[in-house]
């Protein structure tokens, strides 16, 4: 059973009429009229085939809830509903609480679980919706940090975002959720008509401040440029070369804007010109990127122009900016490794096993 009390994967649902003193029961807490022609399905152990004498409100919503999620158009859906949110008018609540501790302990599988028993139960609600796309966009986040590929899940993160824009386009959670994603992943133009749109229909001043000082930094860095909204898409979709023509062109016109060296460096990077690569970051820090990411990237040309020093001193600057970020922990032990300093490599992998016990590299280097 999960901690949600509503998933068991050791049991089976059957359907049957609802039993006289679980009836009882129900109408002594609550004003639901229970039709008794209606079947209910029940959660009960697989290895059983009889109905548990203890039967309790909670086994019958655990299965409605199971039974919903998997068909949210069943016959009597709308009826289960109904039945669910009589007993438990805040499960809304409690089960979107349950959702963010799971996201924030990184246990995505069981947040998703959680999302699906929504789904089935509100349908495209738009808190279900948000809830959808910020797993996605969070458990990337996760992926970038440990310097895994996060390409799938931010394309899913966008996915849910403009699903749920389609459904509610005036639903302001939605609107500043998704235009800071937005903005994340480098669409620019898409985020600033976001967060515009969500300060026209705003009530709350510290959120509306936090839109205003992005908005103003797109457009101060004229980010939403044609050129450098192109550049990304194209290097995020493995035309480099196309890309680097894009973000040029944006160069050109706007030479102290960091984003584009960065985005420029990181074309450059993924077609191992590592000197050049090397360069554009450098610029990029010269006019004021210092964050975790561009220290890290210009790391990683250090190794590969061997300047082993040079990219050890900038991903402990990184460290010290983010002290348990997976990625600059294996780069610190690849750097390590590479000096022929083992010792130093295995202590940097064992740190990184212990905040991601999945990392493929520190597991096959320590054991």
């Amino acid at each position: 059973m999960s901690k949600t009390g509503f998933i068991n994967s050791a049991n089976k649902i059957i359907f049957m009429p609802v039993p006289q003193s679980v009836k009882k029961k129900l109408n002594d807490h609550c004003d639901f009229c229970i039709d008794s022609n209606i079947p209910i399905p029940i959660e009960i152990p697989s290895e059983s085939s009889q109905v548990p004498e203890n039967l309790t409100a909670e086994m019958i919503i655990s299965a409605i809830l199971q039974t919903l999620s998997n068909d949210p158009k069943m016959r009597n859906a709308d009826y289960y509903r109904n039945f669910v949110l009589s007993l438990r008018p805040n499960i809304l609540q409690e089960l979107s609480a349950a959702i963010i501790t799971k996201i924030k302990n990184n246990e995505y599988d069981i947040a998703q679980d959680i999302i699906n028993l929504l789904r089935g139960l509100y349908n495209n609600s738009e808190k279900v919706l948000l809830m959808q796309a910020v797993l996605f966009e969070e458990e990337a986040n996760f992926y970038e940090k440990n310097g895994r590929d996060a390409k799938k899940l931010n394309e899913k993160a966008r996915d849910a975002y403009n699903g749920a824009i389609a459904v509610c386009e005036t639903d302001v959670d939605i609107l500043l959720n998704a235009g800071f994603f937005f903005a994340k992943i480098q669409n620019y133009k898409e985020a600033k008509s976001l967060l515009t749109k969500f300060v026209s229909l705003s009530d709350d001043n510290f959120r509306k401040d936090k839109a205003c000082a992005e908005i103003k930094l797109i457009e101060e860095n004229c980010l939403d440029d044609e050129h450098f909204c192109k550049a990304y898409k194209l290097i995020n979709d493995n035309k480099e070369l196309e890309g680097m023509e894009e973000i040029r062109i944006f160069i050109s016109k706007y030479p102290d804007v960091w984003n584009a060296w960065f985005m420029l460096g990181w074309a450059l990077r993924r077609i191992k010109r590592w000197s050049d690569a090397e360069a554009a970051f450098r610029k990029a820090i010269e006019f004021g990127a210092s964050n975790v990411d561009t220290l890290n990237e210009l790391a990683i040309c250090l190794i590969e122009t061997g300047n082993l020093k040079q990219a050890k001193f900038e991903l402990e600057k990184a460290l010290s900016e983010e002290p348990e970020n997976i990625k600059i922990i294996s780069n610190l032990a690849i750097v390590a490794l590479k000096s022929g300093d083992k010792e130093g490599a295995a202590s940097f992998f064992r740190i990184v096993q212990e905040l991601d016990p999945d990392d493929e590299i520190a597991n096959q280097f320590t054991n």
